[in-house]
Order: structure tokens, then sequence, then C-alpha cells
């Protein structure tokens, strides 16, 4: 019996740890290395072998839901996505047409730490995961943002050097801004899980600075994934009209403010980069990198091709930067089918779980934010947050 309350114990803890971890660990690490003046696989590699050591700990703790197929048919053909993606990227990996990045990333960053992310101990402890998340969020944007904009770290090496490379991108940012916003101003606005966090003002402070910064990231993705954000905000808490009318009010005063602040006064690097709001010249660039993919898809439909399309503006490989799309043009047919009914399948379950107040709203909140996100940015290889949130929904047990 203490051996049992022990593991439960032990679980319980690793099991915030790891949410907690794997979900806002990185912008750590990326700051971290910034400042060294260093390659950011220094901290990266570290950091995500921690990710994938603690996933193995919790899958052995017991408590795996994903493997329960006869109670959740989506869990089946969740592992089956695996599969297939899996089968896929070793495949692409065997022709030299990947590197060791991409298949590191998908099978010990991604595919471990997923799978723990249907522990009973972490759905037992949703709203303590929720409370830390959001605690070691906001100073990781704070740091990152203060990183790009003053430019931070060794000549050369610091925060415009880092902008331009993986890991301090806008996209990548943007992402982090929004399932920030989303969570505090979820928590703001719920009854459910109002009085969670210590204080309801610091709560209201995060909503503020996450609506901020996710406009200063100039992602134009994350700013249309706010937006549909706010759409979906007061069916899913419920709340007074009058309340959420003014937050609204609220956020575009001081986000219109902010950027006019920076656009006039402090950042030329800002002034120079808000064109990328502009969306007029990137709809034909979108549309003409989905048309490639799709054209990929239809040139090898049985199974799928390499899923990158060619730049055209930059001239260099890249993904088609929609998730769906890129299914079809890297997997087949029978991929990209699975892969859209999974997604299709765990979006209407997030979104009946945020309607409904139950306690892993917030969770179903971030899958929807990521979800919507890569359908303007990401590949399905690269971005682990996607499947992590994917797995916590689809796993869910009421």
């Amino acid at each position: 019996m203490n051996k049992k309350l022990g593991s439960t114990y032990i679980g319980k803890y690793l099991s915030v740890a790891l949410f907690s971890l794997a979900t806002v660990g990185y912008p750590y690490a990326i700051i971290l290395a910034t400042l060294l003046g260093t390659n950011t696989s220094v901290t990266t590699i570290p950091y995500r072998a921690l990710v994938t050591g603690m996933g193995v700990l919790v899958v052995l703790l017991g408590g795996i839901r994903i493997v329960r197929l006869n109670k959740k048919p989506v869990s089946f053909a969740a592992l089956l996505l695996f599969l297939v993606m899996s089968l896929k990227i070793i495949t692409l990996y065997m022709a030299g047409i990947v590197g060791n990045k991409p298949i590191l990333i998908w099978f010990f960053a991604t595919l471990i730490p997923s799978i723990s992310f249907s522990s009973n101990y972490m759905h037992k402890n949703i709203q303590k995961c929720v409370k830390v998340f959001l605690y070691l969020l906001f100073p990781a944007v704070l740091g990152v943002l203060a990183i790009w904009v003053f430019d931070i770290g060794r000549p050369g090496r610091g925060g415009q050097y880092a902008m331009s490379t993986w890991g301090l991108n806008s996209n990548l940012l943007g992402d982090y801004t929004l399932y920030g916003f989303a969570l505090s101003i979820y928590i703001w606005l719920s009854p459910t899980y109002r009085g969670v966090m210590n204080s309801n003002y610091l709560t209201f402070v995060m909503v503020l600075f996450f609506a901020v910064t996710t406009f200063m990231t100039l992602s134009s993705g994350a700013v249309l994934s706010l937006l549909i954000i706010l759409v979906i905000i007061p069916f899913a808490t419920k709340t007074y009209f009058a309340k959420y009318v003014v937050t609204i009010s609220l956020i575009v005063t001081i986000v219109i403010s902010t950027i006019y602040f920076y656009y006039f006064t402090v950042s030329s690097t800002l002034q120079t980069a808000l064109t990328v709001l502009d969306i007029s010249g990137k709809i034909d660039l979108r549309l003409s990198m989905l048309d490639s993919a799709w054209s990929q898809f239809l040139s090898n439909p049985l199974t799928g091709g390499t899923g990158l399309v060619r730049h055209p503006m930059l001239g260099t490989e890249t993904y088609p930067h929609n998730v769906v799309i890129e299914s079809f043009a890297k997997l087949g047919l029978f991929g990209g089918v699975v892969f859209s009914s999974v997604f299709a399948i765990a979006s209407y379950r997030a979104l009946s779980y945020t309607n409904s107040l139950k306690s892993i709203a917030p969770v179903a909140l971030l899958f929807l934010v990521s979800f919507t996100s890569k359908l303007f940015s990401g590949g399905i290889y690269l971005t682990p947050m996607l499947y992590y949130f994917l797995v916590f929904v689809i796993t869910y047990n009421n």
C-alpha cells in the first residue's frame, strides 16, 4: 500500500513537471543558448533528452490511456497515424531527404512525451498543470522578447541573429504568446477556473501582456489565430457578455497603443517589420506553396512525396505551412485521410470540452490554438506540442 501511495505521489508531481517542462521548457533552452552565444543544440539537446527521460518514467509508472483501444477508437486511429508517420520519416531518412534533426525530434521529442500525456496522473492534476504552465510561460516570453527587441547577447550572436534562425523566430514565439493568451483569458473569464491563479489581477495582466506580445511577434498566422480565439472564448467560458466586451475593449486599446508607441518611437526593427502584418502579398505566396504541395500529392497519391515545396521568394525548400495539406503531400491518400480524421475528431471533442466547463477545458483550448496556428505555419514533424495536446484530448476520460 505504501509503495502504491509512493508511486502515486511521484507520478503526480512528475506528470505536472513533465507537462510544464515539455510545453514551456524550450524557450528557456533557447534563451540560455542565446545569452551564452553558442549553438542552440548545446542547450536544446539536453533539454529534449530530459523531456524524453521524464516521459519514459511517466509511462513506466502506468496509467497510460492511449493503449485502451477498445474504449477509444480514435486512440487506435492516432496510433495508426503515428505508425504511418514514423514509417514515412524513416523512409525519407534512408533516402537522405531528411537529416538527423527531424527524425530525432519526431521519435524522441514527440512520440515518447506524447504517449505520456495520456497519463492518469496528468489528467487528474490539470489545474496544477495549467497554473505552473502560465507561471513559467510569462517570464519565458518576456525573456525572449527582451532578447529580440534589445538585441541582447554576444555581438553577432544576439537577438537579431537569433531571430533569423529557428531558435527565436516570430512564428515560434507567436505560438507561445497564443498559448498564454488563450489560457489567461479563459481563466480570467471562466467561472470554473476563476481563482486558480493566486491573483485575479495578475491573470488580467497576463491577458493584456500576451495579447500585446502576439501582435509584437508580427506573425500574421498568430494574429489570425488570436482573432479566432476571441470568437471561441465567449462560448467556452459562458461568461457575462459585458465583462467580455470590457476585456476585449481594453485589449484592443492597449495593443493599438503599444504598437503605435513602438512604431514611432522605439524600435526601427519593429517599424520595418510591421509590414509583415500586411498579408496582401502573403496570400499569393502561401497559395503558391499550397498548390505545389497539392500537386505533389496528385503526382504520388498512394505513397506521397517529400512534402517539401520551394519558397517562391527565398528559393529554398520548406514545408507548405499547412499541416493538413502537408499530410496528404507527404503521407499520401491513406495517411492524409487518417491525419485529417484524427484531428477533426479531436477538434470536435476539444470544442465540446471547452463548452462544457470541464477541468480539461484549458488544455482542449490549447489544442485548438495549436492546431489552428499550424494551419498557417508549421511542419507535421516539427511541432511536438501539437501532438502532446492531441493525445491529452483524445485520451481524456470524463
